[in-house]
């Protein structure tokens, strides 16, 4: 099963999949303008397709390239621009 995450304009956070630990098709998140973290998504260690993550405005980029340094077994990164740039993870 694919998970598909696109136009939610009330979306904040990932946190209610905090249990996903694989998905065995493709993840896409997109067009989400309040999301700001994929935390929820932490747990998730293995995408069977391909990965977009992408055209979330308010979603910090350093904080999705942690979450995908993170998931050891994904597939293709497709896509993952239009995020927040300008945001930076505390040290």
């Amino acid at each position: 099963m694919a998970l598909n995450v696109f136009d939610c304009d009330s979306l904040v956070s990932m946190d209610g999949l905090s249990s996903l630990c694989s998905v065995g098709r493709g993840l896409e998140i997109h067009g989400n303008p309040v999301l700001s973290n994929v935390d929820g998504l932490s747990s998730l260690t293995a995408v069977g397709g391909d990965l977009s993550i992408y055209d979330n405005s308010a979603l910090c980029q350093s904080s999705l390239l942690a979450f995908l340094a993170l998931c050891t077994s994904c597939g293709s990164v497709m896509d993952i621009t239009g995020n927040d740039e300008s945001c930076r993870l505390p040290l």
